[in-house]
């Protein structure tokens, strides 16, 4: 009984062992490198089904343990390493973190399902960022979280709201101070108005000596040196309180040239040289030669200065120059010359291009002549004011450009060929001979035959044979004699 008891306990130990301990058993195998194999096979032995060597209660007296722990999903006792898998809770290559079961896709600065640190741009709030938005990150819309996970701001180069300027810093007096506020010109200060608006932003036109632009401080009593905060009225009536000169007034506006535009605070605008009516702030650029606004740049978007003349247009053939005349920066047509004109067969070089009568309108066809018998052929011509050497007739009515005795209106002879490229005229017809009276082959003189063209050739046509002399007192072989 108590031999059963000791072996019934001593199983419960090993079946502990081996589901507590496996995992740990397994890698310190893999990591060591250790030889397994005695293990192995002690454990291949304890595996018979008959009970030999194992624990259970068959009465053998079998009391040994079998410890060697098979590490391997399939049971094997392979203590080989076990393929990366992220969520095992196990850093392996390639892997930034693993909490197996601790990661998570949304809880802040955890590991995330895809074994990577917690990072901006996964649209949740880590302790070192200020915002995450995810894919809607953006460095360029109003108020959204930025790319850096920083919230917009201030010097973001965005205008977000709240903000009525900004520039991309914080630096102050260059137009937008270090709140994204515009900040005030006061070049402005009393300078004469005609209303709230023409004095532009955050300004009011005032009653003093004349109508001045002045800066509203009622609100917080604040003004510039050499102006206090004074009761005034603005242009359309009302009380308030102003920016009001300590001198009492703005000084006159020294305007030397009379275009309303001076170096004093009281002028309209500034005045880069006030001997010229032309010239200052604010002036429309003109195509003159000057810097009419005062910018630093001469003739801004002209091509040449207005009333300037250049000469235009070609000098070569029948072409001459013209005159062009400068106009709103901008030069003009092409006046009182002679422009090129379509190429005509007149010797001359009408259309200015170096060359005389080339590609005329007034071309006509030369074909080539072959046989030099005044008639052309074929398809091949140009188009020229006259003749050359390749291309030298006007017509193409040759049927054969190959023999001079071929073409159209020549006579028809007895040689085999259509010489007047008409196909139905007779051969040999037009040989004078032809039908007059001929002696033919045969042993007497008498011209008892007729001319006719026989296989190219004229010949006599002798149809009776040999008249031979007879006592007839007839000349009968037509000799001269008579018997």
């Amino acid at each position: 009984m108590k031999l059963a008891l000791r072996r019934n306990a001593l199983l419960c130990l090993v079946m502990l062992l081996a589901a507590c301990g496996t995992d740990a058993v397994s890698r310190e195998r893999s990591e060591s490198g250790s030889d397994t194999g005695a293990a192995d096979a002690a454990d291949a032995a304890d595996t018979a089904p008959d009970g030999s060597g194992d624990t259970s209660t068959d009465g053998s007296g079998d009391t040994s343990v079998d410890t060697s722990a098979d590490t391997t999903p399939d049971g094997s006792g392979d203590t080989g390493t076990v393929d990366p898998t992220c969520g095992d809770g196990l850093l392996d290559d390639g892997e930034g973190c693993d909490d197996g079961l601790g990661n998570s896709d949304t809880a802040p600065d955890s590991c995330r399902t895809d074994c990577l640190p917690a990072s901006c741009g996964d649209a949740v709030l880590d302790s070192d960022e200020g915002c995450d938005d995810g894919f809607d990150n953006s460095d360029t819309a109003p108020d959204g979280c930025r790319t850096d996970c920083l919230p917009a701001s201030c010097g973001d180069a965005v205008l977000d709201s709240g903000e009525s300027c900004d520039d991309g810093n914080l630096t102050p007096q260059d137009g937008c101070d270090a709140n994204c506020k515009e900040e005030i010109s006061l070049e402005r200060l009393c300078t004469p108005c005609v209303s709230d608006a023409s004095c532009g932003s955050a300004f009011a036109c005032v009653t003093l000596d004349t109508f001045i632009c002045t800066l509203d401080c009622s609100s917080d009593g604040l003004c510039p040196a050499d102006y206090t905060c004074l009761n005034a009225t603005d242009i359309a009536g009302g009380p308030g309180r102003f920016c009001i000169p300590d001198a009492g007034s703005c000084a006159a506006c020294e305007d030397l040239d009379g275009d309303g535009r001076g170096r004093t605070a009281s002028c309209i605008a500034p005045d880069c040289d006030d001997n010229n009516n032309q010239i200052f702030v604010g002036a429309p650029e003109r195509c003159d030669g000057l810097d009419n606004n005062c910018d630093g740049a001469t003739d801004t978007g002209c091509s040449c200065i207005d009333g300037n003349t250049t000469p235009c247009g070609l000098t070569e053939g029948t072409c001459e120059l013209g005159t062009q005349t400068c106009a709103a920066g901008a030069w003009g047509a092409c006046v009182g010359g002679i422009s090129p004109d379509a190429e005509r067969c007149d010797g001359l070089d009408n259309d200015c291009d170096g060359t005389i009568d080339d590609f005329a309108v007034d071309a006509i066809r030369y074909y080539r002549d072959a046989d030099g018998d005044g008639a052309g052929a074929g398809t091949s011509y140009t188009l020229a004011c006259g003749p050359d050497r390749t291309f030298s007739v006007t017509n193409d009515t040759d049927c054969d450009d190959n023999r001079a005795a071929v073409r159209p209106g020549l006579e028809e002879r007895c040689d085999g060929l259509d010489n007047d490229c008409a196909a139905a005229t007779a051969d040999g017809r037009d040989e004078l001979s032809i039908g007059n009276s001929c002696d033919g082959a045969d042993l007497d003189l008498c011209a008892e035959g007729r001319v006719v063209c026989a296989v190219s050739t004229l010949t006599c046509d002798e149809p009776t044979g040999d008249a031979l002399e007879s006592c007839d007192g007839l000349d009968n072989d037509c000799d001269g004699n008579i018997d």
